[in-house]
């Protein structure tokens, strides 16, 4: 009796192909701007930010008068058709960038709460107006089988395609502790979490890399005019902040990369963004 184990083939070489990857950051951080340099890029827009950027493909509509918008995905299911268009022929686009994540959460749940509005309790019907009215963390974990079954289904149908996924998500200041029970912040990705059922956490785990970006003010020291000795540090507004995407993991966010060759990858990126060449060299080192 043969076995599905005699049809696999063994081998000791890295394996490559399209990947998966997540970009998080605050608010005008630049990130979409930063995705434009991931080859060949379509976005599949939820929230407005990538209509006035140059050289990517977006998915337009126009009114009545002729004024063209960038079309936003109404509900689920125009989501998932926008994403299925490109496992099919007619286009060379290389990379899917979607953008961004909490636009998506929100039309899970808003497609979630419309099909299920009222929940049966022991007390009788309860009224569904948010995520969390679902009891026991029912309805976090509605959404989160949408992520897991029908996001990576579609992610899994673009790769047998050579097309690359690239989520954009916003980033929020979360409170944590160390080993030492001390509390700190760290900036964390903006997507619902309940618990122990935590949507970044899905997406972290199946990503191949994922990126924090954010902009870092440029100090200098400011001496005391009586005391020389004594200084303090302040933001110097001469010279523009900087844009950093950092690769690796540290105290204040969360970061990793997956690689052939990960060495090649710098443990940070500035980002000039008046030089293509910054972020097209960042997609370069992550796709060997």
């Amino acid at each position: 009796m043969t076995s599905f184990v005699d049809n696999l083939s063994i081998s000791q070489e890295a394996i490559s192909g399209p990947y998966f990857g997540i970009i998080y950051g605050a608010a005008g951080v630049g990130k979409t701007w930063l995705c434009k340099h991931a080859e060949k890029p379509f976005f599949i827009a939820t929230e407005k930010g990538c209509e006035k950027v140059v050289g990517i493909g977006k998915f337009t509509i126009k009114d009545e008068a002729g004024n063209e918008s960038v079309y936003l995905p109404k509900n689920t299911e125009e989501f998932f058709e926008m994403l299925r268009k490109f496992t099919r022929k007619g286009h060379d686009y290389k990379t899917i960038v979607v953008d961004s994540g909490m636009f998506v959460d929100k039309l899970f749940v808003n497609d979630i709460i419309a099909a299920d509005p009222t929940e049966t309790t022991k007390n009788g019907p309860i009224a569904i107006t948010a995520i969390s009215d679902y009891t026991f963390g029912k309805g976090f974990e509605k959404v989160l089988a949408i992520w897991e079954n029908r996001f990576f289904a579609a992610i899994t149908a673009l790769h047998k395609r050579g097309i690359n996924v690239i989520l954009i998500a916003h980033s929020k200041e979360k409170t944590t502790r160390n080993l030492d029970g001390d509390e700190y912040k760290k900036n964390a990705i903006d997507l619902l979490e309940f618990g122990r059922i935590s949507i970044p956490n899905l997406l972290s785990a199946k990503a191949d890399f994922v990126l924090f970006m954010r902009s870092e003010v440029r100090t200098n020291k400011k001496f005391n005019s009586f005391d020389k000795k004594r200084a303090r540090t302040v933001a110097d507004n001469d010279i523009p902040p900087e844009i950093m995407v950092y690769t690796r993991a540290s105290n204040a966010f969360d970061a990793k990369i997956r690689t052939t060759d990960i060495n090649n990858v710098k443990d940070s990126y500035v980002i000039d963004i008046t030089d293509d060449s910054t972020s097209q060299q960042l997609f370069h080192d992550l796709s060997l």
